[in-house]
């Protein structure tokens, strides 16, 4: 039987976290590397000796940083990190696969952060091998039904652009906290597509079908304070400090709460049956436009 923490070590564990999200939006988390953090909460690059460690990957107090996804545990809170700044955190099949893959095997996480590093949240996909990759693997599909299927409470801390499917997944999320610098992006009538992720249907529902549609639309960006006042963010913060600081406050909170109270409000108030639906509607006209040859050159266009 796993011990129970005390209320210091709990306090020490969220620091921790807080301070390693922070180091990933300020993109300070090298790709590559794994750190260890011992029980007293300091942290190795792994060069000494790890018996003294947890290595396991979804163990406490486990950080893995991987070559583009980054993920830092602690007992019941797991932190994802998109960390390809370079190319402003754009996703590729491989790591579509990964955040699939880490989403279905956090299965102790009650609260799981969703962040980018280096200044962006996510630029939506990566066109250099989407045409290519997006019809013959499922790796999208499986990453989009971990995130229906989670049953931890979803937080993002979106800093900077959030375009694309780093729009669209935040409407799955639960809770969305972002910097003034940050926006909000649904572009995909202005390169030949439909929306995707049940965004069509969620989005609609969010925020009503007048100003869903002028979102969808005209794909304009949406500043983080207009996206608040649309119901879309729950708060807007300063800077990745304050973010963090934000952050580390409600994810303490939230871990403070009745266990499964938690989980059963979080499953009612969201519709996954019909966003599966639309989602199932929307790939299928998204996979037939991805055909039309004014898409193509539209984004073909755009990797130049």
């Amino acid at each position: 039987m796993a011990r129970t923490r005390t209320t210091r070590e709990a306090a020490e564990a969220i620091g921790f976290a807080a301070d390693w999200l922070l180091r990933a939006l300020a993109g300070e988390v090298a790709g590559d590397a794994r750190h260890y953090m011992r029980a007293d909460g300091h942290v190795d690059d792994g060069n000494a000796q790890l018996s003294r460690w947890r290595p396991a990957r979804f163990q406490n107090g486990t950080v893995l940083a991987m070559d583009e996804i980054t993920t830092a545990v602690d007992g019941q809170t797991l932190t994802v990190a998109i960390n390809r700044p370079a190319k402003r955190n754009a996703l590729t099949t491989a790591m579509y696969r990964e955040l699939g893959t880490v989403l279905r095997q956090a299965e102790e996480a009650r609260v799981v952060v969703l962040a980018g590093a280096g200044g962006a949240f996510s630029a939506g996909n990566d066109l250099g091998d989407f045409l290519d990759d997006f019809k013959a693997n499922d790796a999208v599909r499986e990453f989009q039904e971990a995130v229906l299927d989670t049953k931890a409470v979803l937080v993002a801390a979106v800093d900077g652009p959030a375009v694309g499917i780093g729009a669209t997944v935040l409407l799955h999320c639960d809770l969305v906290y972002a910097t003034e610098r940050s926006y909000l992006q649904f572009p995909f009538v202005n390169i030949g597509l439909v929306p995707e992720f049940g965004s069509s249907l969620l989005l609609t529902q969010r925020i009503g079908r007048h100003r869903a549609a002028e979102l969808l639309l005209f794909g304009d960006r949406v500043p983080a304070r207009k996206a608040q006042e649309l119901g879309l963010v729950n708060e807007v913060l300063d800077d990745a400090e304050a973010l963090e600081a934000r952050l580390k406050d409600r994810v303490a909170a939230l871990l403070a709460k009745p266990e499964r109270s938690l989980e059963q409000t979080r499953k009612l108030v969201h519709d996954t049956i019909h966003a599966h639906d639309q989602m199932v509607r929307e790939s299928q006209v998204f996979g037939e436009l991805l055909d039309d040859p004014d898409t193509k050159a539209r984004i073909q266009a755009m990797r130049r």
